[in-house]
């Protein structure tokens, strides 16, 4: 795993393998690295900007959710079948589909499509 500093006015900003990167501490029960930016001084969680962060479970039981809402588990059946509770699978969720949509802008961009094809899945879209 790439890092780099979080701080949007730091010269090495969204700049991995710049060596600028300290370890203050190591925290959790997942052994959650919080780093220093010796650039700027900047202090963050290694999860900052990342789907997990704020998560007070563990990265394994995470993704064990995110599996089961990927292969299209309801919410009911996500709680039944990971015996997580509902508010924590709404939290990731919603925290999942946040970090999808803002990684898809920020890949997806400049496209000159002639053609869309639409899987043959039905989807439920509600605002």
């Amino acid at each position: 795993m790439s890092l780099s500093c979080q701080n949007p006015d730091c010269q090495a900003h969204q700049q991995p393998n710049q060596n600028n990167l300290i370890i203050c501490k190591i925290y959790g029960a997942e052994q959650i690295r919080f780093l220093r930016c010796q650039t700027c001084g900047f202090e963050f969680s290694e999860r900052k900007n990342t789907a997990l962060w704020n998560l007070k479970i563990s990265e394994t039981r995470a993704v064990q959710i995110a599996d089961c809402l990927s292969d299209k588990n309801s919410l009911k059946a996500t709680v039944r079948i990971t015996k997580a509770d509902k508010t924590t699978v709404k939290r990731l969720r919603t925290q999942l589909g946040k970090h999808a949509k803002g990684l898809h802008d920020t890949l997806v961009k400049g496209l000159k499509c002639k053609v869309v094809e639409f899987d043959e899945h039905s989807w439920f879209c509600r605002r």
